[in-house]
């Protein structure tokens, strides 16, 4: 699930719903681990855009730059087909 949003401040921010192991959980054993947060995350253009218009990167919560190449290299470097597109994970009810 992702949603655009614009803070009464001027910023706009792309987040995405993710489970908070990995980002403050590292083990997959805490009661903790399968809750839901929301991140910055955007592979299609900037997860965070300030009033000055000064753009920034993230991919799940991680800052990746504020230059259009880390989309350009993320882009290039992505193998295979998204889950959503693969028949392997498509269910049968």
């Amino acid at each position: 699930m992702e949603r655009k949003i614009k803070t009464t401040d001027g910023h706009t921010l792309i987040i995405s719903k993710t489970k908070r192991l990995g980002h403050d959980v590292t083990d997959k054993n805490d009661p903790k681990a399968n809750e839901s947060i929301w991140v910055l995350h955007n592979t299609e253009g900037p997860a965070l855009i300030t009033p000055g218009n000064k753009k920034e990167y993230y991919f799940w919560g991680i800052y990746q730059g504020s230059t259009v190449d880390v989309i350009k290299d993320f882009k290039r470097n992505h193998t295979g087909l998204p889950p959503a597109k693969n028949p392997l994970f498509k269910t049968r009810l």
